[in-house]
């Protein structure tokens, strides 16, 4: 994907959303951005984020009723061979922004100055999508901190449409909001431009940088 985002893009990336969306909560992305428990949809769409970026490379499975933070119906597992940095498909969109993410973790965090991040050192900070969602907002935020004339806090004002009834209607809002080609021009997967647009318009900048506050989580709650 390059910096000039089509109408197009945005309704695939998010018609792909609202699948994913149901196959993990039983419900549509129109529903859970219209959900009125906000903090639990904020939860869920940051999740689904981070699901977006990990599916290439992981596999999904049942969560067969084990109690979940979000509800989730399925947890994702990296592939084999993932942790030990051997990806079998490098040419897929999200493998760029995962390896940069990787390279940038001494940026990210301090307690990697002094060592050479390696995929499972990744791993180990997305250990759960939501945690791969706390790496990707960091990354976004030095990114659009690094442009001059523009700073983070004055993309995501919280605005509320709740005229939004259908994935197009959510399409065309995404597209008609001047953040996503922003985020276009460096993030080479429609499918993340979209949810990190959502966040920010439909729960405003705090719930997006929330993802900054780690919490520590049960394995069989972290979904």
């Amino acid at each position: 994907m390059s910096d000039i985002l089509t109408s197009e893009d945005v309704l695939q990336a998010t018609l792909a959303l609202d699948t994913l969306c149901r196959e993990e909560y039983g419900y549509g992305i129109v529903e859970l951005l219209a959900d009125r428990n906000e903090d639990l949809a904020a939860y869920r769409l940051r999740r689904l984020t981070g699901v977006t970026l990990k599916m290439p490379f992981a596999t999904a499975e049942p969560i067969n009723g084990r109690p979940t933070a979000t509800g989730a119906l399925r947890a994702w597992t990296w592939k084999e061979g993932v942790s030990d940095g051997v990806i079998l498909n490098m040419n897929d969109p999200a493998f760029p922004v995962l390896d940069e993410l990787r390279r940038r973790l001494p940026e990210l965090d301090p307690s990697y100055r002094s060592r050479s991040p390696s995929w499972p050192h990744l791993l180990d900070e997305a250990d759960n999508e939501s945690g791969l969602f706390q790496v990707l907002v960091r990354w976004v935020d030095d990114k659009l901190r690094g442009r001059p004339t523009q700073d983070f806090a004055t993309y995501y004002s919280g605005e509320t449409d709740s005229r939004l009834k259908t994935t197009a209607d959510v399409a065309e809002t995404v597209f008609n909001y001047y953040t996503a080609p922003v985020l276009a021009s460096f993030i080479p997967v429609a499918g993340l431009v979209v949810p990190l647009v959502l966040i920010g318009l439909r729960f405003g900048l705090t719930a997006m940088l929330n993802a900054n506050a780690r919490v520590r989580v049960e394995p069989d709650s972290k979904n």
